[in-house]
């Protein structure tokens, strides 16, 4: 018995499949490239089209992302040393085997630093060079008659920096001590030392001379001088760690010592141990920050990272414990990524209108192809192509041109900010409508042509199939309506720099776009009203030009996509120039607010060099100030608060010429509290606590009661403010109040410090108005935000004047059919332009003008959100700058546009012959 099999698949349904098949795919190649040559002109076009937009898109983020990665970098090299990774590790190297010299004591070190280095985080390790170790530790010593103190280095690389020795050599082991018969150790134990040659001639050292140990040594020690070097490379950070080692220094206080830093070597470093080292022995390993690697894309990344290392170094242990690890970058990251979110927050809503309107060229560029072909494609429907085949070929065209022009796009942005990183969504989006565009709108077109659908013979059926399309358009433009309102509303609610979704929020980055594409859908209500009331009228004139111009236009707007497309590059190019003027204006304001005077001195100023300043012609006021931060207000509360104490008069004329915020509280300070208390003015959020319980700070030695008459919003975002009157402060307190500020006002505020010399004083920090304006100027992320801005208010405008001759272009053949007829009838030259005029007059300017509105609303409802204080450096959202200028360019290039674009088309018809319209009819 045989088993039944399953019957094969029949003959006729593979035949049937395979010739289906070779029905869609057959002889497309051919006919693609038929068509391709035929339309040479117009494809090549739309190559230049698209690779000008897959350019931009391409180009522009990493343009933006080069100058965050620049001024990330700048922000680290600012910082200076202080940005490095720092790891501080007490240890004890000889406490193993008491009274035994630790002769691997050097390695033991090493191991721990290389320990440390194999664990570090992998973000950090990115971004930081080889670890440079140093082993420090300090006793006191008998130099010259006097004690003074002698401050051990040892580093964990034998060349730490460029080393010349000018005598003797690295420190080493001298030579064994003598025994007596008993074999007990004869003298004193001696550990070899190196020291800078600055040192040496300051304090007298030279090679051989033995430094007796006064202090924290186990038995008679001596520190033996075995070279003296010269540090060529002074400027390396390792020697900055070691403390005195090139130049002594001397403590403070009555009892001043001399502090000078001695080397240790591998040889020297465990008699060293054994013989001097105190209980203050600490292992330092820094990790040199490398600003070259770091990358505005790995910002938060890196700053979470150095978060959890120094919140959690339990991954660093060694045998000695686990460090404590510190870096200045904790500042600069947050500090950075607030800016860096600012500026992309701005791009974003540049570059999705970018997308969006490119995109829109885009399928105004396909309507255009396919209008040209719509007699062949119908053709090749009616004579039994399916949909899919006729989608195929113009596919087989559409894709290839595509990726060519994407292509090309690449290898232009390429060499342009190299290093920087990619962003890919915008332009695969330009692309991916490029690409679809012509074949889904060839698929529909010829599915229409000859789709064989019927419409109902009974009227009741027609309209109600008539109230369902409408419907279905009622809910489409309520739902566009309702996403741009609710757009707006979660962007006034959340701001711009939302940080919720780890990036730009493309909802609310495309506000400007939704609040355009909400203003076309009235106009597409309100228009076709408008343009039949200006039929009527036209009906009651004379003339024939006003009755054709209008009938067109009603169909010009009626499509929408030229519209919204005029529209949103109209609003876009208002609100770039917008954007960029208030960024401009808002540094300068930030220049004020920042330093507060011409002129800003951080350091403490004496009362006689301020008077000296005051003195020099073209200086107006001086005020100086002590500002100190986490002060505690009231007695046994855990507020803190920065205590600002100032000569009120000298700030409250600064204030008054340059703060908007002022408001004349520091007048209240001037003479005493009823109590003879130091008047004060207080934080708004201070009030209500002074009210209850008082109001005191810390200041000296213990509490001063202030009398609270006023409040202050001169404070930053956040911060609990406490202004008193400087002198005021001393009487009460009983303590001099010494300056750490001090301000300039006046023309002459720069050249007076300079006379006086304060500039020269290292220990002062001069900030005037004018550099720190120049410098936030030409910060890199804040300049190519800018740049950004105003390159693409110039792309939109003419992106505008490409999607309005897109559109003369594809309405232009039933124009021309209509002004061809209207010629046999008498019409000239000069009222066929008149025509087309008049057919896109309304078009225009209802696009324009809906963009201008939208532009300039943009920024003036959404300022507060738009979080433009982080680019700018204002304390407070300031006030929007309108651009008129944007505004008359965005005019400009659709007038300029629309009127060549007709100069163009009368041109061309210029050569139509009259016989011919005659003989063959519609042209």
């Amino acid at each position: 018995m045989t088993t039944p099999t399953s019957p094969s698949p029949q003959p006729g349904r593979r035949a049937a499949l395979t010739r289906a098949v070779r029905a869609t795919v057959g002889g497309s190649a051919l006919m693609a490239r038929n068509r391709a040559q035929s339309d040479r002109g117009l494809l090549a076009g739309q190559l230049l089209l698209i690779t000008v937009l897959c350019f931009l898109t391409l180009s522009g983020p990493r343009l933006l992302a080069s100058g965050a990665d620049a001024g990330l970098q700048g922000a680290a090299e600012r910082a200076g040393t202080s940005a490095d990774v720092v790891a501080r590790l007490p240890v004890s190297i000889a406490e193993a085997v008491p009274g035994d010299r630790p002769s691997d004591a050097a390695s033991r070190l090493r191991t721990t630093v290389d320990r440390m280095d194999e664990a570090l985080a992998p973000e950090l390790s990115a971004v930081t060079g080889e670890p440079q170790a140093i082993f420090s530790a300090h006793t006191a010593v008998a130099l010259g008659g006097k004690q003074s103190i002698a401050q051990y280095s040892w580093w964990s690389s034998q060349d730490p920096a460029d080393v010349r020795w000018v005598e003797g050599g690295a420190p080493a082991t001298p030579s064994e001590r003598e025994e007596d018969e008993n074999g007990a150790p004869i003298g004193p134990r001696r550990v070899g030392v190196a020291v800078s040659e600055h040192n040496a001639q300051a304090l007298g050292l030279e090679v051989g001379q033995e430094v007796p140990v006064v202090r924290g040594t186990r038995g008679e020690t001596v520190l033996v001088v075995s070279g003296v070097f010269d540090a060529t490379g002074a400027s390396d950070p390792g020697w900055a760690a070691a403390d005195a080692l090139l130049e002594w220094r001397t403590t403070r206080g009555a009892d001043a010592q001399t502090v000078f830093g001695v080397m240790l070597g591998d040889d020297s470093l465990p008699d060293a141990a054994l013989a001097v080292l105190g209980p203050a022995q600490v292992l330092e390993v820094r990790y040199p920050l490398l600003t070259d690697e770091l990358r505005s894309d790995r910002a938060a990344a890196l700053e979470q990272s150095l978060a959890r290392t120094i919140l959690d170094t339990r991954p660093l242990m060694t045998r000695y414990g686990a460090p404590a690890v510190s870096s200045a970058l904790t500042a600069v990251l947050p500090e950075f990524q607030r800016q860096l979110r600012g500026a992309q927050a701005q791009a974003s809503v540049v570059l999705a209108g970018l997308v969006l309107v490119g995109s829109l060229a885009l399928l105004l560029a396909a309507r255009l192809v396919l209008e040209r072909r719509r007699p062949v494609l119908v053709a090749e429907r009616a004579r039994g192509a399916s949909v899919a085949s006729v989608a195929l070929r113009l596919g087989l065209e559409s894709v290839p041109l595509t990726a060519l022009g994407f292509a090309l796009a690449l290898l232009g942005a390429i060499p342009m900010a190299y290093g920087a990183a990619w962003t890919w969504w915008p332009a695969l989006i330009v692309a991916g409508v490029a690409a679809v565009a012509v074949p889904v709108g060839g698929a529909f077109l010829v599915a229409r042509a000859w789709g064989g659908r019927q419409v109902p013979a009974n009227r009741s059926d027609r309209e109600r199939l008539a109230t369902r399309r409408r419907t279905r358009r009622v809910v489409a433009e309520a739902a566009v309506v309702l996403l741009a309102v609710g757009a707006v509303g979660a962007l006034r609610a959340r701001g711009l720099l939302q940080s919720q979704t780890g990036g730009a929020d493309l909802l609310l980055s495309a506000t400007p776009a939704l609040m355009a594409g909400a203003a076309t859908v009235v106009a597409l209500r309100v228009l076709p009203v408008a343009l039949r009331a200006s039929a009527r009228a036209a009906t009651r004139s004379r003339g024939l030009v006003a009755v054709v111009a209008t009938a067109r236009a009603a169909g010009a707007a009626g499509g929408g996509l030229p519209l919204l497309a005029l529209a949103v590059c109209t609003a876009l190019v208002v609100f770039s120039g917008s954007i960029a003027a208030t960024v401009g204006d808002g540094q300068v304001r930030a220049s004020t607010q920042q330093v507060g005077a011409e002129v800003r001195i951080d350091g403490p100023v004496l009362d006689d060099d301020a008077a000296q300043v005051l003195a020099q012609p073209g200086v107006s006021t001086v005020a100086a100030a002590q500002r100190t931060t986490d002060r505690t207000f009231n007695r046994g509360s855990d507020i803190k608060v920065t205590v600002l104490a100032a000569d009120a008069t000298g700030l409250d004329q600064l204030l008054d010429s340059h703060d908007e915020r002022y408001g004349g509280e520091l007048r209240l300070l001037d003479g005493p509290g009823g109590t003879g208390e130091p008047k004060a003015v207080v934080s708004p959020a201070l009030a209500d606590i002074a009210a209850e319980a008082g109001a005191s700070i810390f200041h000296g030695e213990d509490f001063v009661k202030l009398d609270v008459v006023g409040v202050t919003d001169l404070g930053e975002p956040g911060e609990l403010l406490v202004i008193v009157d400087r002198a005021q402060l001393a009487a009460a307190s009983g303590e001099v109040v010494e300056t750490s500020l001090l301000w300039v006002d006046g023309p002459g505020a720069e050249a007076a410090i300079t006379a006086v010399g304060l500039d020269k004083n290292a220990q002062f920090t001069v900030t005037t108005r004018g550099q720190w304006l120049a410098d936030a100027r030409s910060a890199p992320l804040s300049s190519r935000l800018l740049d950004l801005l105003v390159a693409s208010a110039a792309i939109l405008a003419a992106l505008a004047s490409v999607t309005l001759a897109l559109t003369v272009v594809a309405s232009a053949p039933e124009r021309g059919r209509t002004v061809s007829a209207l010629r046999t009838l008498g019409l000239d030259a000069r009222l066929a332009r008149r025509i087309t005029l008049g057919e896109l007059l309304p078009l225009t300017v209802s696009a324009v003008l809906m963009g201008v509105v939208v532009g300039v609303a943009v920024p003036v409802m959404l300022h507060g959100a738009l979080g433009l204080s982080a680019l700018t450096g204002e304390l407070r959202p300031g006030p929007v700058t309108l651009d008129w200028a944007s505004v008359g360019v965005a005019i400009g290039a659709s007038a300029l546009a629309l009127a060549v674009s007709i100069a163009v088309e009368t041109a061309v018809r210029r050569r139509d012959r009259l016989g011919d319209v005659l003989r063959v009819g519609e042209r």
